[in-house]
């Protein structure tokens, strides 16, 4: 694993990783020319509704083999809270408090066919714009599987950014690599002043 160090500028923090995950023989040598990679697309971008505060997604969309699942709650933002909670308080400050107690919008990352083989690669990009809340997770283990003989190894690239005031958590099941297999994943993280961020990044053996 290679960690570049953090750049941070007056307005914004932007981690970078790389993970290579290789357990091939290194006897094995590819041909000159190797097949492209077969891509695949996933981008959410969550804001924040203007009417009740509920985080609620302005972007979506998946190509094959990626799936984004949003889940199907009517209103993200209901009011927890029971009518006494908000007795004396004007509308404004009634406003603000109901907008605190909103729910943060879940997304599943989902693939087809079960897991990744070679030649897969798997653009990710999330992305919160102020003040909004966005939780991405899995329902269970990315399977990278035994590598192919010549043939271009699995690449995940996952991009987050997490603007002002705004919250995301990244928290997937963990990465489950099988004997054989041949991967590369890049992380790249930007956090904004005032913004925060929850980053897992977890392998298990196959």
């Amino acid at each position: 694993r290679k960690n570049t160090s953090p750049r941070t500028s007056a307005m914004t923090t932007t981690t970078t990783t790389t993970t290579a995950i290789t357990t091939i023989p290194t006897t094995a040598t590819p041909p000159p020319s190797l097949p492209a990679h077969r891509i695949g697309e996933g981008r959410i971008t969550v804001q924040t509704r203007t009417s009740d505060g509920a985080s609620v997604a302005s972007e979506l969309f998946a190509s094959y083999p990626v799936r984004l699942h949003v889940t199907s709650r009517p209103n993200n933002a209901t009011d927890i809270g029971t009518g006494n909670d908000d007795a004396g308080d004007d509308g404004e400050e009634r406003q603000s408090r109901r907008k605190r107690r909103r729910k943060a919008l879940c997304v599943y990352v989902l693939g087809y066919g079960g897991g990744l083989i070679s030649g897969d690669a798997t653009n990710l990009t999330f992305t919160t714009l102020p003040s909004s809340s966005l939780v991405v997770t899995s329902q269970s283990t990315s399977k990278a599987f035994k590598s192919c003989p010549h043939r271009l190894p699995t690449v995940v690239t996952t991009v987050a950014r997490a603007s002002r005031n705004s919250l995301l958590v990244l928290a997937p099941q963990p990465t489950q690599c099988y004997a054989g297999s041949d991967m590369i994943q890049r992380n790249e993280l930007t956090v904004e002043r005032g913004g925060s961020m929850v980053f897992v990044d977890w392998y298990t053996g196959g």
